[in-house]
């Protein structure tokens, strides 16, 4: 084997080279009459002609098989499917006891004895075994793993029945390979059988029994060492008996025992040797194995510990905070280059000298020290593992704020402290514009609010005489034009100053000037008359409003009145503007009796035209009301249910909305 990889040679090429130059010979033995070349041996059956032209045709399909053109594959497959067409001729001519002609076409005497068989004629168990291989051929040519198999399977047959003849000649045993004459089978026949069945079985050796055999596992191991035992074994001891009755040695019970006891012993002998080199090969493996992933976990443990220092140092030196490390004694031993860039001393300058000296400020060095000689002593520590604010020293003297976490480290014997460092003068500056910017919106807001109050209140002083006098204007005689026209400035003096009330308390509430009152009064009557005032409006659109108040209320309850009328007063309204049909329902239940908090639902709900879950969430802010139509078709600031829901807030209540556009709205 290792004469043919230095020379590299395939073995289907020797195989094939075998085939060709053994069947050409048989056939020079035919052409001139060589009984050597036709029996090996005189009293050995002859290879037929027509056997040896297939043989022929193996070997060339196998050699070239084992090139990758496609026109020379599908040659050798073509090739060797002529074998098969060859069986089946002889198969017919058995059959039906008739002479094709085809002995006298590959170069035999065409004379015959009528009745008896031509002398070139192949045995059936010949053309039976062409057959197989021929149909092997193709299954293996289609390369699925299910036909593989089954080419395989039909390979070992004719293997076993080539392999079973050889060992007939070799035993003496003529009953296997020459009983009867569709059973005889040439030696060199058999010879070559088994050639064309090694040839293929090697072919394909990544699937199915070869894969076993040839995997390097302990199967594979295992079968390629006992397989050829189990071949070799048993005609060994056969011939053994044979020889040893044949000189008188022993006698037939003897043979008998020879067979059978010397067959077992052997392959008992075998199997231990083999169970044993195996073991010993696979201890050598494991260690082997075993020695290889030490030395390799060992090489990645080592580049892991180099890679994790790379790593560490190039996190040490780009860190953007300050790495300070001193020893027990306080002395630096590390100083990265942003800790040189943020206190303006080297490494060279400052490395073995005393930090406590170089940036710790002249008021916090006794405590430093005592707090190192604390936590060495004791363990105690109140700045260690912590995250502190405190000032340090520049190189130039100058001192500013930092933000500082130390972590102690035990090597060894010995504590080495760490000190992660930030410069937050920047930090700090702008902490002092925020909050000085928020005092200034603070003050502006202020201001803004005082100042909306103000004009509220100087807007609605000259608004509700504009108000007053169009309401005397109307007590007077007018004609029917001019009535209509002071109604209209009526309405538009009482719209006018409802938005003027709505930002005065829009603005009271903004600058927390907005007081509540806390008097006994009935819920019920606050509703009622909410209901009352609103009802013509919602009369004159065909809508009714109901009312149902819990008879679970006490009569007399403690709260701003006016605060919850002006919000019910909102909320209702809002139902009767944008309900076109149906109803509005108000309804007022207990949630909790609870003595010193008694809670109530107030619920205002219409037949309106709904809102989307999108404009339900903005809905309680400012200025929002459902679209831009909406304050072009209703009118209104936008400032209604901001305003109630800031009310409801101030008095420890809670503001919601169930809508569903186009199904109305609950508050």
């Amino acid at each position: 084997m290792n004469l043919l990889k230095a020379w590299r040679i395939p073995y289907s090429a020797l195989c094939a080279g075998f085939l060709m130059i053994i069947s050409g010979l048989v056939l020079l033995g035919w052409l001139f009459d060589i009984a050597t070349l036709k029996s090996v041996m005189p009293n050995y059956i002859t290879m037929k002609a027509n056997t040896a032209v297939c043989f022929l045709l193996f070997g060339l399909s196998i050699l070239l098989r084992s090139s990758a053109a496609h026109w020379q594959k599908t040659l050798a497959l073509t090739l060797a499917q002529i074998p098969l067409l060859i069986s089946a001729a002889t198969g017919c001519e058995y059959i039906f006891d008739i002479n094709l002609g085809l002995d006298e076409l590959l170069f035999l005497d065409p004379a015959g004895i009528k009745g008896k068989f031509p002398p070139g004629r192949m045995a059936p168990i010949t053309a039976f075994s062409f057959a197989l291989l021929s149909i092997s051929t193709v299954l293996i040519h289609l390369g699925q793993p299910r036909l593989i198999r089954i080419a395989q399977s039909l390979i070992i047959l004719v293997f076993l029945l080539g392999f079973q003849a050889m060992i007939g000649y070799f035993l003496g045993l003529t009953y296997t390979f020459g009983y009867a004459y569709f059973t005889q089978m040439a030696f060199h026949t058999t010879v070559l059988f088994v050639t064309v069945c090694i040839a293929l079985l090697l072919e394909r050796r990544d699937v199915g029994f070869m894969a076993i055999f040839f995997a390097d596992t302990g199967a594979g191991r295992m079968l390629r060492r006992i397989l050829p035992m189990a071949l070799i074994t048993p005609p060994l001891m056969n011939w053994l008996a044979i020889k040893g009755q044949g000189l008188g040695l022993i006698d037939e019970n003897f043979a008998l025992m020879v067979r059978v006891v010397g067959s077992s012993l052997l392959f008992t002998w075998m199997l231990w040797k083999s169970s044993l080199t195996m073991h010993q090969g696979e201890e050598e493996r494991i260690h082997a194995e075993r020695e290889r992933i030490l030395i390799e976990l060992e090489k990645k443990a080592t580049e892991s510990v180099r890679a994790n220092e790379a790593r560490l140092r190039t996190i040490y030196e780009t860190a953007h905070d300050a790495v300070v490390g001193i020893n027990e004694a306080g002395l630096v031993v590390d100083w990265n280059p942003q800790a040189e860039k943020i206190f303006g001393w080297s490494k060279e300058e400052i490395l073995h000298q005393s930090l406590a000296e170089f940036i710790v400020p002249a008021q916090y060095r006794t405590a430093h020290r005592d707090g190192m000689h604390r936590y060495l002593q004791t363990g105690e520590a109140r700045v260690i593992n912590r995250v502190i604010e405190i000032t340090a020293l520049r190189k130039s003297g100058a001192e500013f704020p930092i933000e500082l976490s130390i972590t102690p480290v035990r090597i060894d014997n010995t504590v080495v402290f760490t000190s992660f460092i930030s410069d937050i003068s920047e930090r700090k500056r702008n902490e002092a514009e925020l909050i000085s910017a928020r005092q200034a919106a603070l003050a502006a807001a202020q201001v803004k609010a005082e100042f909306l109050a103000n004009m509220s209140h100087e807007i609605r002083t000259p608004l509700n005489g504009i108000i007053g006098m169009t309401d005397l204007l109307l007590a007077t005689p007018l004609d029917e034009t001019q009535k209509n026209f002071t109604q209209m400035l009526q309405e538009s003096g009482a719209g006018l100053l409802n938005i003027v009330n709505d930002i005065l308390d829009f603005s009271k509430i903004e600058a927390g000037k907005m007081a509540l009152d806390t008097i006994d009064f009935s819920l019920s009557n606050v509703i009622e008359a909410q209901q009352s005032l609103l009802s013509p409006k919602a009369h004159g659109k065909g809508l009714e409003i109901y009312c149902l108040v819990d008879p679970n209320i006490p009569n007399s309850l403690r709260g701003d009145p006016g605060r919850i009328s002006q919000v019910l007063l909102n909320l209702i309204s809002n139902a009767v503007k944008f309900t076109e049909r149906g109803h509005v329902y108000i309804k007022a239940e207990v949630l909790e009796a609870d003595p010193q908090a008694f809670q109530v639902r107030i619920s205002v709900r219409d037949t309106g035209i709904g809102l989307s879950e999108e404009t339900a969430r903005k809905l309680f802010q400012p200025f929002v009301q459902a679209d831009g139509s909406t304050a072009r078709r209703f009118g209104g600031t936008g400032l209604g249910l901001s305003i109630s829901r800031r009310l409801v807030e101030l008095m420890g209540g809670k503001i919601g909305i169930l809508s569903r556009e186009g199904e109305g709205s609950e508050f």
